[in-house]
């Protein structure tokens, strides 16, 4: 009976390979929205799960736990580094299929994305764990350590805030 290689704290390799599988790019995501520089958007991550892996196997911690160590990760770097960014323009321009139509959505999200990387930055951090990584209000205030209430509070501001900054742009809100 040949028993799997276990790793630390008794989590098998299959099992941390397929938790950088399932989360990786997301996170890496996230943390370069934060800090702004691949390689320490990189680092943060590799940090935040490293640390998670090796949590004790018994009752795994969960998985908005490894997205708050990575904001904590950020914060730290930021705080080091004294850098203020928030959201970065991210690229998810899908291979073109009508070259006009792909470069006027890549030009809302453009808009988009600078427009919410001006808000304050919790407001920023709050619409993008719940709009575009798709968390739900429970997971965003676990990550964002605030409570249920001041979660909704801050995506209704941010919401507001962000369709003045979209008017100013001269997009109509409801076609972003």
């Amino acid at each position: 009976m040949d028993a799997e290689p276990q790793t630390t704290k008794g989590r098998t390799p299959q099992e941390m390979a397929e938790l950088v599988r399932a989360h990786s790019d997301e996170l890496v995501r996230y943390a370069l929205c934060l800090v702004g520089e691949v390689n320490a958007a990189e680092e943060a991550v590799l940090d935040a799960m490293a640390v998670y892996v090796t949590r004790p196997f018994g009752k795994a911690p969960p998985i908005t736990y490894l997205w708050r160590m990575v904001r904590s990760r950020c914060m730290d770097y930021l705080r080091h580094h004294q850098r203020h960014t928030s959201l970065d323009e991210a690229d998810y321009v899908s291979m073109p299929e009508d070259v006009e139509s792909d470069a006027i959505q890549a030009e809302r999200k453009r808009v988009l994305y600078r427009c919410i990387r001006s808000l304050p930055t919790d407001y920023g951090n709050a619409l993008y764990l719940r709009y575009l990584e798709d968390f739900s209000i429970e997971e965003t205030a676990r990550i964002m350590r605030k409570s249920v209430k001041q979660v909704y509070n801050l995506l209704a501001r941010a919401k507001v805030a962000l369709k003045n900054a979209l008017q100013k742009e001269g997009f109509d809100y409801d076609d972003l």
